[in-house]
């Protein structure tokens, strides 16, 4: 099936195909989702005008399309239109479609797994196919193309291991044409069968946050296929059948023009890391960077566009990074007078809420302030930092226009000044949250630095901060 075309098809809850089955239809949409719509309903002999709560949700579904398998996991009713006859209308979206197997909710485990990303390909920075010109005059032409041998790259995790494997193609098309693309994927390969949740949660997700953190934009899943070791065959089935296709939606959708990047407009791509030494860096990072990680996407939105509201968030994110990397630890000294105050206000007659409200902001004391944290982000990549600006003093002025904006302090009604100040003050905060990834993917600060330095965006952050720091208030 192609994006957007859809197949009639038969529904069934599993275990009744034998004593009821729904017409219906199964839609492949152009984000990559499935979209199943029943014509009946899945309760033999059940006649409603409106759903009830067991139709809103369905845990698992099979269906028969076109004599393909399909098993449709967590479906979520989206439209339901009925009538006091047999015929009604409700469409639903599940959260996977698996097609190729009858699974039930036990079979819903992964032992293997290869998965293509949107941005892959640009994230890889191959070439598999070197032009070769053997004649002198033809020198514009090649006389040759020879297809370059990629070395397959493993990394080991916890649990598991992940390949990235050439799969480059040649694919010979009509009027005498031929294409040849370059293409890798990640091959998982896990020590024991997870549930399908959790491989999605644990081993797809960092992938997907990796290949959006590098190439600066959210893309979402291609292709995915996979297989479990234990499911049960029939002797005489072959291998390729053994393997579901998962349909899953994405951000991107399949009629969808994307801008053209190249190399230097990426964080990082497979050219410049060691994914042996480094991938399972990408595991560790990446879970514990969840709530950092939900700032980070939004400010990759296209339509994200406010100045102030993008400082805000990027803030929140950056400081955000250092307690989770350098959690606060309040002292004992000051432990012991935020009780000792507490127990005279409740000797003065301060009830539990209004003790509450107090204690709430006295446990914020020898807490660091958002310029010593950047200060001790800063301190942890000084060669990175300075190659973007040799304002020694910027810290404090970026704290000080974050009091100015989340306060509405005097300033803050200022527009001009606090919209061109937030635009400095989020290209450094950028710099800074970037940066630190790089670090804990366990570059080098020297490779980060040269990183950083190689990218089209520091150019234009580096006029942008040299030109219009003035417009961040003095601290």
């Amino acid at each position: 099936m192609k994006f957007g075309e859809w197949r009639p098809a038969q529904w069934w809850l599993p275990g009744q195909a034998d004593t009821w089955k729904v017409p219906g239809t199964y839609e492949l949409l152009m984000n990559g989702a499935a979209k199943a719509t029943l014509f009946k309903d899945l309760k033999k002999g059940r006649q409603r005008i409106i759903p009830s709560k067991d139709d809103s949700n369905i845990s698992l579904l099979h269906g028969d399309c076109f004599g393909k398998a399909v098993t449709l996991v967590r479906s979520r009713s989206t439209s339901y239109r009925g009538n006091l006859g047999e015929l009604r209308s409700a469409a639903y979206l599940p959260w996977l479609a698996l097609e190729g197997l009858f699974l039930s909710e036990d079979e819903l485990q992964v032992s293997d797994a290869v998965i293509t990303l949107h941005d892959q390909q640009l994230w890889a920075q191959r070439t598999a196919f070197k032009p070769e010109f053997n004649n002198p005059e033809t020198d514009w032409f090649p006389s040759a193309v020879r297809h370059v041998e990629i070395p397959d790259s493993t990394a080991v995790l916890q649990g598991g291991s992940i390949t990235i494997e050439d799969r480059s193609v040649y694919h010979p098309e009509k009027n005498s044409t031929i294409k040849l693309e370059t293409r890798c994927v990640f091959k998982i390969a896990l020590d024991e069968p997870v549930d399908i949740k959790q491989f999605m949660e644990s081993w797809v997700h960092p992938l997907e946050v990796m290949i959006a953190a590098a190439n600066g934009r959210i893309g979402g899943i291609e292709s995915l296929r996979l297989t479990n070791k234990n499911w049960q065959f029939e002797p005489n089935v072959p291998d390729f059948k053994k393997w579901a296709t998962v349909r899953v939606g994405s951000q991107v959708r399949a009629d969808e023009k994307r801008k053209d990047l190249n190399y230097h407009d990426l964080l990082f791509s497979l050219h410049d890391i060691d994914w042996t030494r480094q991938g399972a860096a990408i595991f560790e990072t990446i879970p514990k960077w969840s709530y950092v990680i939900e700032q980070w996407a939004m400010l990759l939105r296209p339509d994200y566009k406010w100045p102030v509201a993008r400082f805000v968030s990027v803030v929140q994110a950056v400081e955000a990074l250092d307690r989770l990397l350098i959690p606060d630890v309040q002292s004992s000294k000051s432990a012991k007078l935020v009780d000792d105050a507490l127990a005279t206000l409740k000797e003065a007659g301060f009830n539990n809420r209004e003790r509450g409200r107090i204690k709430a902001q006295l446990r914020l004391l020898g807490t660091p302030s958002l310029e010593d944290r950047l200060k001790r982000r800063v301190k942890e990549m000084p060669s990175v930092m300075a190659k973007l600006t040799t304002d020694s003093m910027w810290p404090a002025r970026v704290a000080r226009l974050r009091n100015i904006v989340s306060h509405g302090l005097e300033d803050a009604h200022d527009r001009e000044k606090v919209v061109m100040g937030s635009l400095v003050a989020t290209d450094l905060l950028l710099h800074v949250l970037e940066a630190t990834f790089l670090l804990n993917l366990n570059f080098t600060e020297e490779e980060t630095a040269d990183i950083m330095q190689r990218r089209n965006s520091f150019g234009w952050r580096c006029d942008r901060v040299r030109e219009q720091m003035h417009w961040l208030p003095e601290a």
